[in-house]
């Protein structure tokens, strides 16, 4: 009778086992898969901007980068530890602002070229929390450019950095070129230089 149910529990026990290595791995490929869907999203607005020029949209390129980048988080990192002290409406604002910018930054890049492809390099999972989803940029069918994406998932996969060639951070950049508009310990500066840009 003891072997029977120790038999019948060990049963049970390497099926839970099972189930949870399944849930597990269904899990993390379907969060791999998520990440990439929002890196294909941004991919065809990119290509779609330097395909159409200079007709595409500025509201709707702005509406695709606030879907597809976490720029809270961004701006945020940018502006570091002065961030705890503006008021949530400035914190509103220079978000808004900040997407506007990302956006209108895209347009003039990619407006520029004749033709750009992606190849996706993969995914590489950093912690809990963290995907990096590698792409290369094929500018006019010859040029090379590594781009990965650096992901969170905040109530779905959200980029909040890219590394260029692999290793230059965009927040890194824009720490370094935005730290002159925040040297007063407010963020009033930043914010009249990005409704300029």
């Amino acid at each position: 009778m003891k072997s029977s149910i120790s038999s019948f529990f060990l049963k049970k026990s390497k099926l839970i086992i099972l189930f949870l290595i399944f849930f597990f791995f269904s899990f993390s490929v379907k969060s791999e898969e998520l990440s990439i869907q929002t890196v294909n999203k941004l991919q065809e607005v990119l290509l779609d901007i330097t395909e159409k020029k200079g007709t595409v949209s500025f509201d709707k390129t702005t509406q695709s980068i606030t879907k597809f980048y976490d720029t809270r988080k961004m701006i945020r990192m940018i502006i570091g530890d002065k961030w705890k002290k503006i008021s949530e409406s400035k914190k509103d604002e220079v978000t808004l602002l900040f997407g506007k910018y990302i956006a209108q930054n895209y347009i003039k890049q990619f407006s520029k070229f004749n033709s750009i492809q992606f190849n996706s390099k993969g995914t590489k999972k950093i912690g809990e929390k963290y995907i990096l989803v590698k792409s290369v940029l094929i500018l006019n069918k010859k040029d090379k450019i590594k781009i990965n994406y650096l992901l969170i998932n905040n109530k779905g996969w959200k980029i909040f950095d890219v590394l260029i060639d692999g290793t230059i951070s965009e927040i890194s950049t824009k720490k370094s070129e935005f730290s002159k508009y925040l040297q007063d310990g407010s963020i009033d500066l930043l914010i009249k230089e990005l409704r300029k840009k």
